[in-house]
């Protein structure tokens, strides 16, 4: 199986986010019971920012950034995926996605406890040139070869032979496969070569009519 480096920082910070979930809840109801609030009592429809006065200033602060982390880092999820998809999720692209996510945890940390805003305005800064960096290059040549994938071309043609195998047999014609094992990676984009493959096979169908065999083979060409 492909790995892809730049889904890692992103993990990370979806379980960063799942950890600040926790702490805010942690902290969030024994301090609804010390102020007095009572969920059991409370009206249909009652929100958190209706009574958020009424709370701690560091137990919001969690709830502040729990926020925080569901608004820019929309962005950033959608930037990875999309350089995942281009095969540009490694070199200075890793780096920025790592930058990111190590920008945010600090970022969580500071809001969390401390809370001076211009140093949680400083690290939000930082984390959005990483950001900035990321959508720059997804922007680029990345953003242009989204749908040219590196796949496996034997997987490829062979979903597509299983597609129209019941078809063949119907016609009494055989279709038949030879695959050059090992074959490195090629760059396509899977659904127009499907879409081609797949003209090409009913088209020799059609040609030989109820008899014969068409067979399709891989091959590595010589200059790689």
């Amino acid at each position: 199986m492909q790995t892809i480096p730049i889904l890692a920082p992103a993990a990370v910070l979806v379980l960063w986010s799942l950890i600040i979930l926790g702490w805010l809840t942690l902290t969030r109801f024994p301090a609804f019971s010390k102020v007095g609030i009572r969920l059991g009592e409370s009206a249909p429809g009652t929100r958190y920012v209706e009574v958020e006065s009424m709370m701690p200033a560091k137990v919001n602060w969690k709830s502040h950034n729990y926020t925080h982390l569901m608004e820019q880092p929309t962005i950033f999820y959608a930037a990875v995926i999309i350089l995942a998809l281009a095969g540009a999720g490694d070199g200075i692209n890793l780096w920025l996605a790592w930058g990111y996510v190590g920008l945010r945890v600090v970022h969580s940390i500071w809001q969390c406890t401390i809370n001076l805003v211009p140093v949680r305005v400083g690290l939000f800064t930082l984390s959005t040139f990483c950001l900035l960096g990321l959508a720059i290059t997804m922007a680029g040549d990345p953003g242009k070869r989204v749908l040219a994938l590196f796949s496996d071309l034997n997987e490829v043609v062979t979903g597509v032979v299983r597609f129209l195998e019941n078809d063949f047999k119907q016609s009494g014609i055989r279709l038949e496969t030879d695959f050059e094992p090992m074959l490195p990676k090629v760059e396509i984009d899977e659904r127009q070569f499907k879409q081609a493959l797949m003209n090409l096979l009913v088209n020799a169908r059609q040609v030989l009519d109820s008899e014969g065999t068409v067979k399709v083979s891989t091959r590595a060409a010589v200059n790689g």
